[in-house]
């Protein structure tokens, strides 16, 4: 794992840590999230978003199917487990009861979800389990929305 991209912490690093993402099209920000992910607790835990969710939320399937995502996102080798999303976010309760059955003690997202109806309502609550929260930085020159239209612009130029 490069170190350049990250800065390590100075405080203990938590025991089981949560990354959640669809990981579709895998690029650099995905590596680069999951690598921030890593470098700070011990165990990293990943959540691959499920095809039915991502078609509910996007209104669109996602390019690859889960169960090639989820092999991706094993297959960095340093991801220490990689599961499909149980449920939705959205449903708070759900979701809570979820994390607290995965055991960690620290939720790792994407800058771009801050301030979000969905983590203005998950935040305080994840903190009331006493589990820590990280926004971590987004690559902005990638997404997967990006990524998308450049591969279709190409195509039809």
């Amino acid at each position: 794992m490069p170190t350049d991209l990250i800065s390590l912490p100075s405080a203990p690093l938590p025991d089981r840590g949560l990354a959640i993402g669809v990981f579709d099209l895998f690029h650099v920000g995905h590596l680069r999230y999951l690598q921030y992910a890593r470098a700070r607790c011990h165990t990293l835990v990943t959540l691959v978003t499920r095809d039915a969710t991502v078609l509910a939320r996007k209104r669109r399937a996602p390019a690859m199917p889960e169960h090639e995502r989820v092999e991706i996102v094993q297959g960095l080798g340093w991801v220490d487990e990689v599961r499909l999303q149980p449920g939705t976010l959205d449903d708070t309760e759900a979701a809570l009861a979820w994390l607290k059955a995965l055991r960690v003690n620290h939720v790792f997202i994407g800058e771009d979800w801050r301030g979000s109806a969905r983590w203005e309502r998950l935040a305080p609550r994840i903190g009331a389990l006493g589990m820590g929260l990280s926004w971590t930085p987004r690559a902005n020159e990638v997404s997967t929305t990006a990524l998308r239209e450049r591969i279709l612009a190409s195509l039809h130029p």
